[in-house]
């Protein structure tokens, strides 16, 4: 746990897995949290992409909800 956004509250970051028609997507935040990125397992190689801009909890809470 660590204070992300400077609140002086420790985040909690859950990670979960989305399945999709292609393979299983892991969300995150990428390394400077400045967006919010899904990741795939695909032909052995990890690729992420980005799928919105990271601006706190609610945020990645929201890319969490399937479509």
């Amino acid at each position: 746990m660590a204070d992300l956004d400077g609140d002086d509250a420790p985040e909690v970051i859950t990670v979960e897995t989305h399945l999709t028609e292609v393979a299983p997507e892991i969300i995150t935040a990428n390394g400077d949290w400045s967006f919010i990125t899904a990741t795939r397992l695909m032909g052995g190689k990890l690729k992420a992409r980005p799928i919105a801009e990271y601006a706190g909890r609610d945020s990645l809470n929201a890319a969490l909800t399937c479509p």
